[in-house]
């Protein structure tokens, strides 16, 4: 389920490199973009958990951390002038 959503937000993330930017290369080779199924996904899941001991909180931070990277990448804040 959190690795799903951040694959989710990978996509989403690349989605908007594509279709918003056009000086930005795209991290991900659309070519080799590769889909997770449920159980795959779930996997991971329990692999993040019991390996490597994530939280649930540690994780979902994370998975906003990089959307909001990539979206402030694709799309910056406009420079504001502060006189």
């Amino acid at each position: 389920m959190i690795f799903s959503t951040l694959v989710s937000g990978r996509l989403l993330c690349g989605i908007l490199r594509q279709n918003f930017s056009t000086s930005s290369v795209m991290a991900v080779n659309p070519g080799k973009l590769k889909y997770l199924g449920q159980e795959e996904a779930q996997k991971i899941d329990e692999e993040l958990f019991t390996e490597y001991a994530f939280s649930v909180d540690q994780l979902m931070e994370l998975a906003g951390y990089s959307c909001a990277v990539a979206i402030a990448k694709v799309l910056p804040p406009r420079e504001v002038d502060h006189q």
